[in-house]
């Protein structure tokens, strides 16, 4: 009879079961089965924490008897698990230097070791140790320690208990005290130091003078080995030393705290931005982490962007990681590329054999092997060019580089204000233009007839407005001279004006109260001085 036969033939409650019933039952049992006998292999790569399904009455990952966590971590993750009470047996088997913590959301959890395994459970709040004390705990076959003890002497001399740190030091020191009192008892301090003759009768508890010989011969044995190794190694390079010159060959230093491997130089980055970074992305710098000691990166976001590096492994969100600078970048995905190819930023992370036609870029890489995978690239990330101001391979010679340097920006030689700048006399300068570009000596008089030539005076004569001077004659006349005198006579000169006649001291008709007679004046009408003092006094010659 089939097992839903079986189900469906049985009472519960005086009640037949129903197909439901069966299904609910073997569901039942398969989540028994997961919960006692599964495996769970989880892959959790990478820095960022993994949570476990918890489905009620179904598969789920919380669910397995046994989980086995795989992959290369990047950072130290937690592996969150609700607060359902319940065991777990753990096998941390992931890579990197990061720890892995098996705990609730906001209880607190057990760090795994790599490589080990350990049991825990969840106490509905934490996640805690499984056993933290046993009262007998056999290993193997053998050995069954049942308690510890701290006996600086070891008097009890127990063969399953075990001894403290503090009292095992105490009594290793107390007993190596003892040898080194009875050696320097026994030995002499020069010649005799190694002669097995000088302490074949020193015995201390259960170390023999025979045994401290052997192990005086084997130290002077590795001496001179050492020695040898050292003047051989030192030469060759095959043993790296602190003072010795050195040649290293095929040493591989990949490690964070080294800034430079044997084919490139690389740096420790971080990834701040909200998402994951991919191998070979192209990374500018953001800022500097102090508490990681790294270069905060994210991927260039324009081609005027500064790049900074080329990442070497794929980094989750705050994560750390190598970013090559110089040198080669290996496993990477070229196929777009030829060998030979000179890559630029395209401004979103990643390379383009397009040389940018404006604004500034960057040469970052060139193409050493053209595959899908283990692409390799030569990165060197040189200094910032424009693209819009550069010289073109044969365009201009050095001497003419160095002339357009003299030039200034945005020079223009039609410029109003640059002409103008430079003396030309300007159309909007001259108010009788036409007459300027009609100009004909012809028709001007020139300097030589005075000193304008609208104050020149026409051949055929005019009316002088202005001053003449000359030193030569006019006309036959000694202008010059003669202009001598004429500056004597006062402006508006008339010699037959009154007031200028009688001011120059003559006897005005005006003046003269017997005009008539003194007009008919006649010298032998009147008597002279000689004839009396005065013409009246006079006799006359009658």
């Amino acid at each position: 009879m089939a097992d839903n036969d079986f189900y469906s033939n049985s009472k519960v409650d005086g009640q037949y079961w129903t197909a439901q019933d069966v299904e609910n039952v073997e569901k039942g049992f398969e989540l028994l089965e997961d919960a006692t006998a599964s495996i769970l292999e989880k892959d959790v790569s990478g820095g960022i924490d993994v949570t476990l399904t918890s489905t009620a009455k179904a598969v789920s990952e919380e669910r397995y008897a046994i989980h086995v966590f795989t992959g290369a971590l990047t950072g130290n993750i937690n592996i969150i698990v609700s607060t359902a009470e319940q065991v777990y047996r753990v096998f941390n088997n992931t890579s990197g230097a990061y720890t892995l913590t098996m705990k609730t959301s906001a209880g607190t959890g057990i760090t795994i070791p790599q490589g080990e395994k350990m049991a825990m459970y969840c106490d509905g709040t934490n996640v805690v140790d499984r056993e933290t004390a046993f009262s007998t705990l056999n290993v193997g076959d053998s050995v069954q320690i049942d308690g510890v003890v701290d006996e600086d002497d070891m008097v009890s001399d127990s063969p399953t208990k075990v001894a403290t740190q503090q009292s095992t030091k105490k009594y290793i020191d107390d007993e190596v005290g003892a040898v080194d009192s009875d050696l320097t008892a026994h030995l002499d301090d020069t010649e005799d130091a190694h002669d097995a003759s000088a302490i074949s009768s020193v015995a201390v508890g259960n170390v023999t003078s025979q045994d401290v010989q052997s192990a005086i011969e084997e130290l002077d044995t590795q001496d001179t080995d050492h020695a040898a190794l050292t003047e051989a190694h030192g030469a060759t390079g095959a043993v790296m030393g602190t003072t010795n010159t050195q040649t290293v060959t095929n040493k591989t230093l990949d490690a964070l705290s080294n800034l430079i491997g044997a084919n490139h130089i690389h740096v420790k980055v971080r990834n701040t931005t909200a998402g994951a970074l991919g191998k070979g992305t192209v990374v500018k710098a953001t800022g500097y982490n102090l508490g990681q000691d790294c270069v905060e990166v994210a991927a260039t976001a324009a081609t005027s962007d500064v790049a900074f590096g080329v990442l070497n492994e794929e980094l989750a969100v705050n994560t750390n990681g190598l970013a090559v600078n110089t040198g080669v970048v290996e496993s990477v995905d070229t196929s777009s590329f030829s060998v030979g190819n000179k890559l630029y930023s395209d401004g979103a992370g990643s390379f383009t054999t397009t040389k940018p036609s404006s604004g500034l870029y960057q040469t970052c890489a060139f193409v050493l092997r053209s595959h899908a995978n283990n692409g390799r690239m030569f990165v060197e990330f040189t200094e910032q060019l424009d693209a819009d101001g550069e010289i073109k391979l044969g365009h201009i010679t050095v001497s003419q580089a160095v002339d357009l340097d003299a030039i200034e920006a945005s020079a223009d030689v039609t410029d109003t204000a640059n002409v103008t700048a430079s003396g030309a006399l300007m159309d909007s300068e001259v108010t009788n233009l036409a007459q300027v570009k009609a100009f004909d000596t012809t028709d001007y008089a020139t300097s030589t007839q005075g000193t304008t030539a609208d104050n020149a005076l026409p051949l055929a004569g005019g009316a002088m407005t202005g001053a003449i001077t000359t030193n030569s004659t006019f006309d036959g006349s000694d202008v010059a001279t003669d202009g001598a005198k004429l500056d004597a006579i006062e402006a508006a000169a008339d010699v037959t004006d009154t007031t200028n006649v009688t001011a120059s001291g003559a006897l005005m008709d005006s003046e003269v109260t017997n005009l008539a007679q003194v007009k008919a004046f006649d010298a032998t009408d009147y008597a002279t001085a000689a004839q009396g003092t005065t013409a009246d006094a006079a006799l006359p010659k009658a």
